[in-house]
């Protein structure tokens, strides 16, 4: 670990990493069961458990990740089944081809079609999460 990293980072802004990083964080350090503990996460990542508590805690009650909370252990969590959606999710390279055509007002367009055909609040929360993530990587040029 280089001198600049010796201490953890104390945040863990969605600006700085995205939820989907997060959850595949999760998938990649997960137990036999799915189970990984926020401390596991942020040694990885380098950052403070807390940072990552709290993520974990905002993707619970979004409804991505499960917590179990043990009787004198620390919260695990693991990913449900509409995280794994997430996780999983791909584009064919005929809808990359189709979005990359989608310039100026049709990109628009297309996103409120989307978000007008899209039911489900936890679908609609991680897309607007996404969105203002890669939104701020853009403007930022990170």
């Amino acid at each position: 670990m280089s001198a600049a990293l010796a201490e953890p980072t104390r945040r863990l802004p969605l600006t700085s990493f995205s939820d989907r990083s997060l959850l595949h964080a999760v998938e990649d350090h997960a137990d036999g069961a799915g189970w990984v503990l926020s401390a596991d996460i942020a040694a990885t990542l380098e950052v403070d458990r807390r940072a990552v508590a709290s993520r974990f805690a905002w993707l619970t009650r979004f409804g991505v990740l499960e917590r179990e909370l043990r009787k004198g252990k620390v919260p695990r969590y693991r990913i449900n089944a509409v995280g794994g959606s997430i996780v999983s999710a791909r584009l064919t390279d005929a809808q990359e081809s189709m979005i990359s055509r989608l310039v100026n007002g049709r990109g628009v367009a297309a996103i409120g079609a989307l978000m007008s055909r899209e039911a489900d609040a936890i679908s609609a929360n991680m897309m607007r999460r996404e969105f203002r993530y890669h939104d701020y990587r853009r403007q930022t040029g990170g």
